[in-house]
């Protein structure tokens, strides 16, 4: 069995092009594959199990990564069809309307940096 390329559908419009890209490298891609994050990708051992095996690992892979890598979005759903012995899947997200960015106001204050903090250059 083979994976397909995987169609990604988004229940609410998700305005934020750049979101859209990383989502479908993030489910296009093998894990291990990012020098930077090993972890981003869906896992290779996938398509050595069998069929049910493989699409319940996908769905669960999928969820995990998801909520790891982009914390706004929710998985809704994950289908799949099958077509000479290659497993498409879709999946389906949303919004994440509990989803808030946490910025402290040390973060956005620049009185906080003194001559103390910085550093020289040589």
């Amino acid at each position: 069995m083979q994976l397909g390329t995987v169609e990604i559908e988004f229940m609410d419009a998700v305005e934020d092009e750049r979101i859209i890209k990383q989502v479908n490298t993030l489910l296009s891609s093998v894990e291990g594959s990012f020098v930077c994050n090993r972890k981003f990708g869906i896992r290779q051992d996938i398509i050595d199990q069998p069929m049910q095996v493989a699409q319940m690992k996908y769905v669960e892979d999928v969820y995990d990564k998801v909520e790891m890598f982009f914390p706004q979005l929710l998985v809704d759903d994950v289908s799949f069809t099958m077509k000479d012995e290659t497993l498409y899947p879709k999946v389906y997200l949303m919004k994440n309307e509990d989803y808030e960015i946490d910025v402290s106001e040390s973060d956005t204050e620049e009185d906080d940096v003194g001559e103390e903090d910085e550093y020289e250059r040589f």
